[in-house]
Parts: C-alpha cells; sequence; structure tokens
C-alpha cells in the first residue's frame, strides 16, 4: 500500500515542483496544512482565522465558508470570465481548436498574487485553472495530450501549493464548486445552485448538487464518529449508543438523497455529456501516453481524474467502524484517492484511524451496542450499494449500447471495485443477535 501511494506521488507537483515556490507559497502550505482535531472539527492551528475546508458538524467536509465566487484581484477576470463562459464557447466552438486558442490567448496567471489572498484565493484558483485546464484537453470530440505552459505551469504552482495533484478533483469539481439560493435555509437540493459547469444544464447540475446535498447531511455523522471516540475515553456506553445512532442515521440520509439522483439526472446525459469532463489521464484509453505539462517536467504525467473516491465521507465512516480493506490494487487505490482529498481531511481520516476503537469497544459491551454498531456497518453497505446501482446504471449500461468497456472516471474498472467495497463492509459485521 505505501508503495503504491509513493509511486503515485512520484508523479505529483509536491516535490518535483518546490523549486519554484518561493518562501511565502511554503508559509501558506504548512500553515493550510497545520490542523488540530477536536470535537468534530479540524481546526486551525494558526491565529489567522478560519480555514476553507475545516471540518464541522455543520457542513461536514464542505467548506466551512460559503465558497467564493471569484477571484478578488481584477487582474484575474479575462480567467474568472472564460471560466463563467465556459458552456457557451464549448457549444459555440464546438469542434475545440477555436476553443483552445481562446484559452491560450488569456493573459499570464500570477500566482503570487493568489498568495496575498491567502487559503480561499489559492484554493478558488485551483478551481479556475482545473476547470479550463479540462475544457482545454476534453472539450472538442478528440481530446489534446499537451497542457500549454500558460495553463500548466500556474496550475502546477497552485496546486502544489495545497499539495494536490495538477487535474480536477471532487474538491474543485462538488466541494468548492455551489452557492445557497437562501442565505437562512439549509445547504440541501432546492436552495443550492452550482457556480460553475463544462456543457451545463439540469443533469449537469442535479449530479453536482446530490454530491453537495450528501456532503452537508453528512456532518451530523462525522460529529457523532468524534463523540464515539471521546465518549470511549470515558466509558460512557449511553453516549457511544447515542452516536452509533446518530451515525446510521446519516448515513440513511445520505441514501435519501443519493436515490433522488434519477429525478433530473438521466443516464444517457451523463454518459455522453457530463462524465467526460471529469476524466483524467491516468487508465484512461483516450491518453494512453498521460498530459504532458509544458513548461513544467520533461516527461508526462499520469493523475487520476475526479471521481467520488475522492469523497472524504465514506473513508472517514470506514476508519471510524474499523472496516479495513485487504492489502491489494483496492486497497492501494483508496490510498490514493486520499492524495486528491484537501490536507485537513486526510488529516482528519488520519486523526480518525488513530484514535480508539470503537469496534474494540463495541465488542467488550456486545449487549448494549452489538445491534446499533451493525445498524451502523448495514447502513454503510446499503449506501456503497446504492452507489453500485447507479454506477452500472450510468456508465456500464450506456457503455454496452455504445460497445464499449467503460472505466471509471477515477481510472478503475469500477463495479469489482465497488462490489469488493461492499462486500467488505458486510463482513464486518458482529452479528450481535446471533450470539
Amino acid at each position: 500500500m505505501a508503495m503504491a501511494v509513493a509511486a503515485y506521488r512520484a508523479t505529483s507537483t509536491s516535490r518535483q515542483f518546490a523549486a519554484i515556490i518561493n518562501k511565502k507559497g511554503i508559509q501558506i502550505l504548512k500553515r493550510i496544512s497545520a490542523c488540530a482535531y477536536s470535537k468534530g472539527i479540524v481546526n486551525n492551528s494558526s491565529s489567522s482565522g478560519t480555514q476553507l475546508f475545516e471540518v464541522s458538524g455543520h457542513r461536514g467536509f464542505l467548506p466551512a465558508v460559503n465558497p467564493p465566487l471569484h477571484l478578488s484581484h481584477p487582474q484575474f477576470s479575462p480567467w474568472e470570465e472564460t471560466l463563467h463562459d465556459l458552456p457557451k464557447l464549448l457549444v459555440a466552438f464546438d469542434h475545440g481548436q477555436k476553443l483552445r486558442q481562446t484559452i491560450e490567448k488569456l493573459p499570464p496567471f500570477s500566482y503570487q498574487q493568489l498568495l496575498e489572498g491567502g487559503d480561499s484565493e489559492i484554493w478558488r484558483g485551483m478551481l479556475v485553472l482545473s476547470f479550463i485546464a479540462h475544457a482545454y484537453v476534453w472539450g472538442a470530440p478528440s481530446p489534446v495530450s499537451v497542457l500549454p505552459s500558460k495553463l500548466a505551469v500556474p496550475f502546477c504552482k497552485v496546486s502544489s501549493c495545497l499539495d494536490m495533484p495538477p487535474v480536477l478533483t471532487y474538491a474543485t469539481y462538488n466541494l468548492l464548486n455551489w452557492r445557497v439560493l437562501d442565505e437562512n435555509s439549509a445547504i440541501e437540493l432546492g436552495n443550492i445552485v452550482c457556480l460553475h459547469n463544462f456543457y451545463g444544464g439540469l443533469d449537469e447540475e442535479w449530479f453536482r448538487l446530490v454530491h453537495v446535498d450528501i456532503e452537508a447531511k453528512a456532518g451530523i455523522g462525522l460529529k457523532a464518529l468524534v463523540d464515539a471516540h471521546d465518549a470511549i475515553a470515558q466509558q460512557d456506553v449511553a453516549q457511544v449508543h447515542s452516536s452509533l445512532t446518530k451515525m446510521a442515521h446519516t448515513l440513511k440520509m445520505m441514501q435519501k438523497t443519493l436515490s433522488q439522483m434519477g429525478e433530473k439526472c438521466d443516464p444517457h446525459i451523463y454518459y455522453h455529456r457530463i462524465r467526460k469532463f471529469m476524466s483524467g489521464w491516468r487508465g484512461n484509453p483516450a491518453l494512453p501516453n498521460g498530459m504532458f505539462y509544458e513548461g513544467v517536467w520533461s516527461d508526462s504525467k499520469f493523475f487520476y481524474g475526479e471521481t467520488g473516491a475522492q469523497s472524504s465521507i465514506i473513508p472517514a465512516f470506514d476508519a471510524a467502524l474499523g472496516v479495513t480493506h485487504a492489502t491489494g490494487p483496492l486497497s492501494d487505490y483508496l490510498q490514493v484517492m486520499r492524495l486528491h482529498m484537501p490536507l485537513s481531511h486526510r488529516s482528519y481520516i488520519q486523526q480518525i484511524e488513530n484514535g480508539p476503537s470503537i469496534r474494540l469497544f463495541v465488542s467488550a459491551h456486545l449487549s448494549e451496542l452489538g445491534e446499533c454498531y451493525d445498524t451502523c456497518l448495514t447502513e454503510l453497505f446499503r449506501f456503497r450499494a446504492l452507489h453500485m446501482k447507479y454506477a452500472s446504471a450510468y456508465i456500464t449500461q450506456p457503455g454496452k449500447k455504445s460497445q464499449k468497456e467503460e472505466k471509471g472516471t477515477g481510472g478503475t474498472d469500477f463495479i469489482p471495485y465497488l462490489l469488493q467495497n461492499a462486500t467488505t463492509t458486510k463482513e464486518h459485521l458482529i452479528k450481535a443477535n446471533d450470539v
């Protein structure tokens, strides 16, 4: 597992690109990385104020404050305007060449200016660059395998500062890409809209917003699993029972939201118009030689695309409930996906893994806790099974109609992986009722 992660990291920017990050950039990276773990919230250990990707019981892994709507400095206006116009440009320049020329004519993207704005500005810059980069690559019948230096250099600089790969990720595609209509109402379907799209339209918006709603609903469960750790330290069986009950309820609510996917997102439209822009250049037959980042590296690089496996919710529940995946390609892949998560999210999951074992505590109090623990695992299994059902309906079945053997946007043969995930979850049931 460690070797697989190290091998993937060797293609990332965090070390190889360090030479062109100045001291100020390194300080910001350290500030963003420095997270404390307490009461269900990952807090910034510095005194500079709230960081964008703190983890809370109110918002879960969504940003601690509403995502920034634009970069503050006017010199970024041409880039913001291009991002805003992507759906129009993709329609007008259907064959892609004029779209690519338009992007190539943008003024230089000033990395230094981003640093002045801090965490939110850097993440906003990451969103802008990742959307435009993926439109450049996939916004034509045939993808390109070279990112021009106009895009590649700032993209790699910004991603390196955040310790993220220079590719579209779940964080920029979903977590940062929404706003509420009514500030006094909940972050949920009916009150959220996307900030940016590729082709746009009802189906693309809905696909993304379902994920945002799920992330928001997860917050109560994330707070509960940390409360369970605190209760174990106090040997408080009743509080652990309460926390497990909240976790199970959270997983049920997540399923309810996911089950709404088909209401406004059609599988045919998803397969043919939405998913290609999420694709990366690792394990992708459309780009077998990876991506050449002009002005950055002397050889091509391979990065996985945006995928739900980069959400931190399920890894956090796995860590809390003691669900371990056998060593092999799947566990290696899941570890690599963590490199696509914001640093504070990785820290949160690691702290959960290093915390007291809920599973062992349940085993020591089986008559009081066994049933509600198994209920949590059952709901986690049901969420994974439902996700697998939608993956088949939205990717496998349309792929068969197009006579293609499809991989997921994350570059995997996803159905065997999803099935193994679900099976492993079920295998961890204590089956308290049978004892």
